[in-house]
């Protein structure tokens, strides 16, 4: 009884810690590309 619990909550975290993961992933994707634009526009052609 007390493995399954243990067993739930670890699977618990590892959904959560996924679910933040990918919802991180395009905020950074995001932030990079506009870093990189920005500092594309800023280099003298």
């Amino acid at each position: 009884m007390v493995k399954n619990h243990c067993v739930s909550s670890f699977s618990l975290m590892a959904t959560a810690t996924v679910t933040l993961l990918l919802g991180s992933v395009p905020l950074y994707a995001g932030f990079f590309f506009r870093k990189r634009r920005t500092y594309s526009k800023n280099l003298p052609n």
